[in-house]
């Protein structure tokens, strides 16, 4: 396992010591914690065992803590636990004199996301307090649009770069993550709201196009199809929605309902369709959906891409349907778009058939999904840069070692970019079953429409899907399993 780096380790020790002050080791600060329940009961165990200058470094901790772990200068145990953190960033979002305020509510518009029961109200609040602190200052979108380019530029000389692996990945740390945009989209939102503002269309463009968040997108949409006829960047933007909000969003899919039903433009209704029926097919891969709904929704999906190109065929559709091996984007017409979609439907989502597909083996040599024919088959995935596909390997390997070899076949299939940087890795951490690799802008990714990872895809042993998911839960190996022990071939 991988420990601290010597240049870690002064600051995450730093950053344990400030988390764990807040906690208290003594009796009563832990009664006090143990007390505290729902809603503000973390903030109230915070507030009584810290003074409010020291709340920021609360949250200080988990930052360190939360990059180290998805760096890798961690043991790969449990992320940390964000509960603290984001209730001494309540406090400080809730004292109008906090030097941090703004940094505060930054910190709860991005952080909570899939960590907390209360993300969404914590994020809401975040998002709320910086509409209310920068209001409508074009400037701060300007300023976030220069710094994002400079961020990219410098970006693109990584990758154009002679560089190692180990040294594209230090540089790639060096630079760091792209520039945040919360304050850049808390000033945007606030400019939509204003009907006579001068920026209101670039304000609602760069939502849509610049910011990739859920709600702030689809409000910047809604300005555009209403306000704004002559917009005409519509196929990118409807891709922008789609990938603005993984997994199931009722208002997103009632606005590609709608642009589907009522855009002028053929192409753009065409569009609609393509990412209504792929937001279908998501929710019919939601885990443990009900069979009869689920195959409801993949039949709906069907119909919405069935004959979705007539009229554009030989249009060029917008999104990418391979990378060249220099990862130039290649896209292709319509027509093809609505025939990988329908192959998406029938053969990679719950309750299809899974296709045959090819990958390469760490060694170089080519395998067929068919060599694993007649068995149950959990495919995973994966990158060594994914914080939870590493998290899971205990489990995997206790599942590889727990199912008989002549039932069950583990395969992990990595999107890292160099096949050196997975044998490097698995020097270490063993994964002594079935391995791919593949790439990250693999064509077999494109195929399969594989957006997040972990991605989990369990066949059973006559090729039908039984689960397609992100997490390898209870309920997910529960269902391996029983799976495992039923033959259907019988």
């Amino acid at each position: 396992m991988r420990r601290f780096t010597s240049g870690m380790a002064k600051a995450t020790l730093a950053a344990l010591a400030a988390l764990l002050m807040v906690a208290c080791t003594d009796q009563a600060g832990e009664q006090t914690l143990a007390a505290a329940g729902k809603d503000d009961g973390d903030s109230a165990a915070v507030a009584e065992y810290q003074a409010p200058d020291e709340y920021w470094k609360v949250v200080q901790a988990y930052l360190v803590l939360d990059t180290a772990w998805h760096d890798g200068d961690l043991d790969q145990g449990p992320h940390p636990d964000i509960t603290l953190a984001v209730a001494a960033a309540k406090l400080i979002v809730a004292d109008a004199d906090h030097s941090r305020r703004l940094a505060a509510a930054e910190f709860l518009a991005e952080h909570p996301q899939g960590m907390l029961e209360s993300a969404d109200d914590d994020i809401a609040l975040g998002r709320q307090t910086l509409q209310a602190l920068i209001g409508p200052d074009w400037s701060a979108v300007e300023g976030y649009v220069a710094d994002s380019q400079r961020w990219e530029a410098a970006s693109d000389e990584i990758d154009e770069a002679d560089l190692t692996a180990d040294e594209r990945k230090n540089r790639r740390k060096a630079l760091g993550k792209r520039p945040a945009a919360h304050r850049a989209v808390a000033a945007a939102t606030v400019i939509i709201g204003i009907a006579d503002h001068a920026r209101r269309q670039e304000a609602a463009e760069f939502l849509v196009l610049e910011s990739g968040r859920g709600s702030q997108v689809l409000a910047g949409a809604r300005i555009l199809f209403a306000d704004f006829p002559a917009f005409a960047d519509w196929p990118k933007a409807l891709r922008a929605i789609d990938r603005s909000q993984f997994g199931a969003n009722e208002p997103i899919e009632q606005f590609f309902a709608e642009v589907a039903a009522e855009a002028a433009d053929a192409a753009v209704r065409a569009t609609a369709k393509y990412f209504l029926a792929g937001r279908l097919t998501q929710a019919a891969n939601k885990f443990g959906a009900v069979p009869a709904e689920r195959d409801a929704q993949r039949q709906r999906a069907l119909e919405l891409a069935v004959g979705m190109s007539e009229g554009v065929a030989d249009l060029e559709f917008v999104s990418p349907r391979e990378y060249t091996d220099d990862g130039t984007p290649v896209t292709g017409t319509f027509a093809q778009a609505e025939a990988d979609l329908i192959y998406r439907i029938e053969h990679v989502t719950a309750g299809g058939t899974l296709a045959e597909a090819t990958g390469k083996r760490l060694d170089g040599t080519e395998e067929t999904l068919h060599a694993f024919a007649d068995k149950v088959v959990l495919i995973d995935f994966w990158a060594t840069w994914c914080g939870p596909c590493v998290g899971a390997l205990p489990t995997l390997r206790e599942l590889h070692a727990d199912m008989p070899a002549d039932r069950f076949v583990l395969l992990s299939i990595s999107v890292d970019d160099e096949l050196d940087t997975v044998t490097d890795f698995q020097a270490d951490e063993s994964m002594p079953w079935e391995n791919w690799h593949v790439g990250e802008k693999s064509k077999l990714g494109i195929a399969w429409g594989i957006r997040a990872y972990p991605t989990y895809i369990l066949v059973d042993d006559q090729g039908t899907i039984l689960a397609r998911t992100n997490a390898l839960g209870d309920s997910l190996l529960a269902l391996i399993e029983d799976t495992v022990g039923h033959d259907t071939t019988s």
